[in-house]
């Protein structure tokens, strides 16, 4: 690749190197953002680390979690990526600039499709919980794998459409606006049904299945704020970009500014899908033997232990049914 289509790239990526008045600024947004994810999500690889220590099992894994870790795995690439582009900046190295160029948008455009895959998740478990634990055996298990494969791989094909010669707008358009709208639906689906009265749902624990769904409504509500902000700053920084009306130094330091905006999402995905290991451990063990009972019984025993999901997988205080709750509904024979 030649000097020019390197440069270009790095243009298209919002990192312009021309723009010198507004460089120290930028390296400032990079930097913050990389200091403050940093502890972040090497907190949640080590507790998915202790977590798969201790139960030896890939099964045992939530689709959640693995997409999780996946996320913060990603987003631990931002910072040495950041320090090649200083690195190549100050020493005059194209090769190294357009390798931390590479993983910039890595980190950009993947981490948007791990927060749809995400949402998605928590839409099959709120919405079509029958669906979603079935999901969980072997053909279940190469679904996800097949998705993060392409979460992963997604960066990479954006990078070699910006270094061809295309706009970083078109790109930005076709491959963030897609997963932006799936992750809105899904999120606003699951408010909806945290909203509806669930079968099932009465006698003493109606107040405390209450708080649980209230605190998870809370939190989703989060969670589409922060996407709907990514969205809006996305829109406002091309929108900037393209004015003629503004010096070429603020249309990059807008374009540069843009990946600013993900980090809001993924500090709110992160802190609220830290796993709380006893209380995700016992619900998993109380799910086993709900296989025993036809869809309709399955249905309303999900629902009651979903409920506690949500309050222990959001970082809220688990509350885990006790058995006597679930005894009217008998077996299906």
């Amino acid at each position: 690749m030649s000097v020019n289509s390197s440069d270009h790239h790095l243009v298209n990526s919002g990192i312009c190197p021309t723009c010198q008045v507004n460089e120290q600024l930028k390296f400032c947004f990079y930097a913050i953002k990389t200091i403050l994810i940093l502890p972040l999500c090497t907190s949640v690889l080590y507790l998915g680390f202790q977590r798969w220590r201790r139960q030896r099992s890939v099964k045992s894994v939530s689709h959640s979690d693995v997409l999780t870790f996946h996320l913060a795995a990603m987003e631990l690439f931002w910072g040495p990526g950041m320090i090649c582009y200083l690195c190549g900046t100050y020493l005059d190295n194209f090769l190294t600039r357009l390798i931390g160029s590479c993983v910039f948008s890595l980190v950009f455009y993947g981490e948007m499709f791990f927060h749809m895959l995400t949402c998605v998740d928590r839409y099959l478990a709120v919405v079509h919980p029958i669906v979603y634990v079935r999901l969980r055996s072997t053909q279940g298990v190469k679904i996800r794998n097949a998705c993060i494969t392409s979460a992963w791989l997604i960066g990479l094909v954006c990078f070699y459409i910006d270094s061809s010669g295309n706009s970083v707008i078109i790109s930005m358009l076709c491959f963030l606006t897609f997963p932006i709208i799936i992750a809105t639906y899904c999120s606003l689906s699951v408010l909806c049904a945290l909203i509806r009265p669930w079968p099932g749902e009465g006698g003493g624990e109606k107040e405390r299945v209450d708080q649980l769904k209230r605190r998870a409504f809370h939190t989703i509500t989060a969670i589409l704020g922060v996407l709907c902000l990514w969205f809006v700053g996305l829109l406002v920084g091309i929108a900037v970009s393209q004015s003629p009306l503004i010096s070429k130094d603020v249309r990059c330091l807008a374009l540069s500014s843009v990946t600013c905006f993900s980090f809001p999402t993924s500090l709110v995905y992160n802190c609220n899908l830290i796993p709380i290991q006893s209380s995700l451990d016992q619900l998993s063990k109380r799910s086993e033997w709900t296989f025993h009972y036809d869809d309709a019984i399955f249905s309303q025993i999900y629902k009651k232990n979903l409920c506690c999901f949500l309050g222990t997988s959001f970082c809220i205080h688990p509350f885990i049914p006790s058995p006597a709750s679930l005894q009217p509904l008998t077996p299906h024979t």
